[in-house]
């Protein structure tokens, strides 16, 4: 089994004071020069503000700069859009950063990284063609498949309950009953529960 000690070329002073011009850090530390050196799995905890990012992306640069694999890549995975954009902004400014942009590695959210290689396989496999995946595009889709009159009362009862339809999930291919699995603020024999169960089944079916 190759691991990643495997991969890179053990880290040096040289490769540190390399990034540190590059990226113009300020004196490192003890804790961040080992965050640096490490070839090992290292979780890191710090507040708001100290550096957790530039500090991520300077390791990222001397990465790239000591990859040599053109088959194996790198995995970059965050919580945000926007810690993600600053990570390509930032690597993107630096000649050896920009080898991370593209094959074999790979930079994105949790959620983008879900989608392209967990949901959409699966998906596919199971003989369902879509468009896109998507929260908020699913939503719309939902309610456009109900009437003004169903709208109007999904949308009453859900502010009645302080429901959100953002938590209603599809829990099995079977669109017999959509919403079965999930907490609903009528019961099924409830008009309500009908409106909403027949609009994913049909929103589902829609994008199939």
């Amino acid at each position: 089994m190759i691991v990643f000690r495997d991969l890179v070329a053990e880290i040096t002073d040289e490769d540190i004071d390399w990034v540190v011009d590059l990226m113009e850090l300020k004196e490192l530390d003890a804790p961040r020069l080992n965050f640096l050196r490490s070839r090992e799995t290292l979780d890191v905890s710090a507040c708001p503000g100290s550096g957790k990012t530039s500090l991520v992306v300077a390791k990222l640069a001397i990465l790239a700069r000591k990859w040599t694999s053109r088959t194996r890549g790198i995995c970059v995975l965050s919580h945000t859009n926007v810690a993600r954009h600053e990570i390509e902004h930032r690597l993107g400014n630096t000649e050896v950063g920009r080898r991370l942009l593209s094959y074999p590695h790979y930079i994105d959210t949790i959620h983008g990284f879900v989608s392209r290689f967990l949901a959409t396989p699966w998906l596919l496999s199971a003989g369902h063609r879509f468009t896109a995946i998507d929260d908020e595009l699913t939503h719309r889709m939902r309610f456009s498949c109900m009437t003004y009159q169903g709208r109007s009362k999904i949308k009453s009862l859900f502010e009645f309950n302080g429901f959100s339809p953002e938590k209603l999930r599809l829990t099995s291919t079977d669109f017999t009953d959509p919403l079965k699995g999930n907490k609903f603020p009528a019961g099924e024999e409830a008009p309500t529960y009908r409106i909403m169960a027949l609009a994913m089944g049909e929103a589902a079916v829609g994008a199939d």
